[in-house]
Order: C-alpha cells, then sequence, then structure tokens
C-alpha cells in the first residue's frame, strides 16, 4: 500500500487525532479501485470502471491533500447501475471512523423551512482530522422544483437549497445552524469530499434518442439502441434539467451505463457466493437458473438487489422446508 502524509498537519495534531491517523489504512487511487472489483475487499463491484476511478481520486485526494482543492463528482446512470453499491462500499470502509456519511437528497430542506433535512444537520460534530466525505443520493430529485406552499409563485425550495449547497461546493468557510435552537457552528468546505448521485432519467433518455436518430442517418424514425455507453452528459445538460448553473459548473458528472447482460450474470454469481459466505451454509444455484434470474434483472432493471431478492425468497423456501439442512441446492 502507498504510504502518503499529504497536507495532514502531524505537529499540530491532537493526540487522539494523531491515533486514529496512525490507525487509517493508506491506500493509492490503484488500491481503492482493486478493492471496489474485489469480493475479498468487500467491494465487488463489477464494471463501472470510469465510476470507480472518479471515486477513488476523490477518497484518496481526501484523505492525502484535503487542504488542495478538489473536484465534486456527480455520479449519473439508471436504476440498477451500481451507484449505491459504490457508495456502500465507501460507508463500509470509512464509516466506522464517522468519516462518510450519506443522505437521501429528497429530504433536504432549505435552512428556515420546517422538516427534512438541513444542511447544519449533515455537517454537526464532523470528525478530526480528516473531516467528511458527503454522499448526496437521489440527487436529481433535489433540483427538481418545489414551492414552499405548493404555489408556483411561492418561493422555490428547490433553490434556497442548491444555494446554500453552493459554498459547501466551493469549499469555503461557512457558518451553518444556528436554528431550532441549536447554535450555529463554522465548517471548513475543504475538509469535506461530496460526491452526488442521481438517475436523471430525463437527460439519459434524450441523449439515446439523439443516438438512435444519429445511427439510422437522416430519416425521422429511431431505431432501438442497445447500449448507451457512449453517452455523455455536459452542464449544459444539467442547467437545463434545473441544476442551478454556479453549481452544475462546480460538477463533474460521471455517467454510468446500465449493466450488461454479461456483467448482471456476473453479479448473479457473486450474490450466490456472498449467500454462501453467510450462516447458512453451502448454497448452489444451477447455472441455468442463475441465467433467468439475470436476463430478468436485466429487462427489469432491478440490477444487483432484483437479483439478491429473488435469490433471498428462494433461500426462504429452501429453509422453510429443511431449517436444518447445511447444504441448498436453489
Amino acid at each position: 500500500m502507498t504510504q502518503a502524509i499529504g497536507a495532514v498537519d502531524l505537529y499540530n495534531m491532537s493526540i487522539r487525532d494523531y491515533r486514529t491517523y496512525q490507525t487509517l489504512p493508506k491506500f493509492s487511487p490503484r488500491d481503492i479501485v482493486d478493492l471496489m472489483h474485489s469480493d475479498d475487499g468487500g467491494g465487488g463491484i463489477i464494471g463501472q470502471e470510469a465510476a470507480c476511478r472518479a471515486v477513488a481520486m476523490q477518497i484518496y485526494s481526501h484523505f492525502n491533500s484535503c487542504e488542495k482543492p478538489k473536484r465534486n463528482i456527480l455520479l449519473i446512470g439508471p436504476t440498477g447501475c451500481g451507484k449505491s453499491e459504490i457508495m456502500r462500499f465507501i460507508a463500509k470502509q470509512w464509516n466506522a471512523r464517522g468519516f462518510v456519511r450519506c443522505f437521501d437528497s429528497s429530504q433536504i430542506n432549505a435552512t428556515g423551512w420546517k422538516g427534512g433535512i438541513k444542511l447544519a444537520d449533515m455537517l454537526r460534530d464532523m470528525p478530526e482530522p480528516y473531516g467528511m466525505i458527503l454522499f448526496l443520493d437521489e440527487f436529481d430529485k433535489l433540483v427538481q422544483e418545489r414551492y414552499a406552499g405548493g404555489s408556483s409563485g411561492a418561493w422555490s425550495v428547490n433553490s434556497l437549497v442548491q444555494e446554500q449547497l453552493l459554498k459547501l461546493l466551493d469549499h469555503d468557510k461557512l457558518t451553518v445552524g444556528g436554528e431550532d435552537g441549536k447554535p450555529g457552528f463554522d465548517v471548513y468546505g475543504q475538509h469535506i469530499t461530496v460526491i452526488c448521485m442521481g438517475a436523471f432519467t430525463e437527460i439519459r433518455e434524450k441523449k439515446l434518442r439523439q443516438k438512435a436518430k444519429r445511427h439510422i442517418g437522416f430519416t425521422d424514425h429511431t431505431v432501438p439502441v442497445e447500449t448507451d455507453d457512449e453517452i455523455t452528459i455536459t452542464q449544459d445538460d444539467l442547467i437545463e434539467y434545473g441544476v442551478m448553473p454556479e453549481i452544475a459548473n462546480r460538477l463533474s458528472p460521471v455517467y454510468m451505463p446500465p449493466i450488461s447482460r454479461s456483467d448482471m450474470l456476473q453479479i448473479a454469481r457473486r450474490e450466490v457466493k456472498r449467500l454462501s459466505s453467510g450462516i447458512f451454509g453451502s448454497i448452489t444455484v444451477p447455472d441455468e437458473k442463475l441465467q433467468i434470474l439475470a436476463n430478468e434483472a436485466y429487462e427489469s432493471g432491478g440490477g444487483g438487489r432484483a437479483i439478491r431478492n429473488r435469490l433471498l425468497a428462494m433461500l426462504d423456501d429452501a429453509l422453510f422446508d429443511n431449517p436444518d439442512s447445511e447444504v441448498f441446492v436453489l
């Protein structure tokens, strides 16, 4: 593993923080990608090399270059493409020390408005010395217009939340809190790494339509496109969707295409391996049945979660009839 101290100030660090630093594994970007793809490393993520590399660079920079400006990345892809798998892996690796926090962006509300998660809730009690890695899932829901009181003539809560997040994405010092009887506090944004995720379905569908027309030439007809690996999403696409220009220009979009049929079969085999390493004993699934499960997950767009849920249902049926067995053929 690569040892890299970067900008960490060992001389002015507290004893507690120094001990945390000493026991924190130091990984190179390649180390992190390898762990993300490795079952032994707890990742088991199949494919999505561009997204894995982008996230690995974010994690590496967070722990080794915390005083330097860093990118804010936005993972864009359909349900089942692996966005949540990446988030869960990073949380599993580093959240035991409080470095990772994950939030559903659709629940974030503007400061001063009742209900929901506020910026202060996300940043309060931020750990030292490395700050925090902040995942904002369902980010496309955050930027969709919603109005206070449900009237289009009232304040846009969407715009208020984006304006408050802007300072966080700029990695500046910001003061948050000071409501609901809780004291305000200062946060140093350079110690925060923001990784946003969302489906942005309308953008993807628009790009697919454009790609289909290019495949057939100058006619007005479209043809189905089997893969969207080559889709490129720009800041202009985000602005058209509803992202504030100031925020769009501070996000680096990374597109995650749907999982292929062959990769879906690998995921099915991985899920069987994970179940077999659990408390249930030896679990075997015939390859033809795994192929059916993989095809069903591919057609439905459910991804690994759909396969996992189907296997668990099959295991439940087997356990119901033979709860004491140590070998199961599903």
